[in-house]
């Protein structure tokens, strides 16, 4: 296994009592390119992802760049390199965008040892400045750092809070729906600041979503979900002309795309 393999997931099977919401889930998703997980409502792809991430108790194997962290919780997998966002944004309302995305780097530092959750040096605090303000403009919000995230729209609150998993300098990504809530325009202009921070910076991407066309934009690679099933993996026009996954969705999501689309 290469350090450039990025995520590789193997068996993954999630029980919660009797129920199984996810079950025996193979699935690779390399550096420095975005990897589609898609499937209708209650498919089990946040389940996924949530295993991906160690909050939830699951079987089979977990690798990250080629180190084994099955074992490892929330906590040891960020200390390998993994980020997330959520569907629902999780955000500090009464704070400004500045002190929302340093919190990315300040978890980062904090989590080290103990005694850097109450006290940081000047060295911390400038390597903090610095992350925040490369965030902020990768993100394309360095006009938005003295914003109240309260009175920002639901693109700029989206844009905010990727920013945040970029100001922790991840090596890799889960993102939960992160066009949820937003119209075409800011659907595109988030495609646009996902696949420039991709291609500069080489963290790799497992994005749960259902926008077709930011799916079918940003992957190169996908991979479909049906009660917690994996039904189907391939290209995005592979995955556009299954029948499978066309069954899946019942004929709806898929239509927006055109079938001969490829990411």
């Amino acid at each position: 296994m290469t350090t450039d393999t990025g995520l590789t997931v193997e068996n993954l099977t999630v029980r919660y009592g009797g129920h199984v919401a996810v079950s025996n889930v193979s699935l690779s998703a390399p550096a420095g390119s975005v990897t589609g997980l898609i499937g209708p409502n209650g498919a089990g792809k946040t389940t996924t992802l949530n295993a991906c991430f160690g909050v939830v108790k699951s079987a089979g194997e977990q690798h990250l760049f080629g180190v084994n962290m099955t074992r490892k919780g929330a906590v040891g997998r960020s200390r390998l390199g993994m980020t997330r966002t959520f569907q629902r944004m999780r955000l500090f309302d009464t704070l400004t965008v500045e002190e929302n995305v340093s919190m990315g780097r300040e978890a980062k530092a904090a989590g080290t040892t103990w005694l850097t959750q109450f006290v940081s040096s000047p060295a911390s605090r400038r390597q903090c400045e610095a992350a925040t303000r490369d965030a902020l403009n990768a993100c394309g919000i360095e006009e938005l750092r003295d914003r109240t995230v309260r009175n920002l729209s639901t693109g700029q609150r989206r844009l905010v809070e990727f920013a945040r998993a970029i100001a922790n300098e991840p090596r890799f990504l889960l993102l939960d729906e992160p066009s949820s809530g937003l119209d075409v325009r800011e659907t595109e202009g988030f495609g646009t600041v996902l696949e420039s921070i991709v291609r500069d910076r080489g963290i790799g991407v497992l994005l749960v979503e259902h926008d077709m066309s930011l799916v079918s934009r940003v992957c190169r690679y996908v991979y479909v979900l049906d009660f917690g099933i994996k039904i189907f993996e391939g290209t995005m026009s592979e995955t556009l002309t299954s029948p499978l996954v066309r069954a899946a969705y019942l004929g709806q999501e898929l239509t927006d795309v055109p079938a001969g689309s490829d990411a």
